[in-house]
């Protein structure tokens, strides 16, 4: 068994173990990679409830807020981005 075979036959056991569950939320897409490959699950769920504990936010880095602020708005487009699209938004 190549390994794209044993990675299709891991993937498929892991589903039946667990459900396969699919969702078409850019947010849920999100936070299950970041979970999944990035950070402790502890983590985005701290900082999850930090964020439902907040109304405003005085940021320390305006860049990188702005930038934040950019990546939140790709994730509220619906639909297929078209490489375009982002770099009309960038500008």
């Amino acid at each position: 068994m190549d390994q794209a075979e044993l990675k299709k036959t891991l993937d498929d056991y892991l589903r039946d173990l667990t459900g396969n569950v699919q969702s078409n939320d850019k947010v849920t897409n999100l936070l299950y990679k970041l979970m999944k490959d990035h950070l402790p699950v502890g983590v985005v769920e701290d900082l999850v409830l930090d964020t439902l504990n907040v109304d405003v936010t005085t940021y320390r880095n305006g860049h990188l807020a702005e930038y934040a602020a950019h990546l939140s708005d790709l994730l509220e487009i619906k639909g297929p981005i078209e490489f375009e699209e982002v770099v009309e938004d960038v500008e």
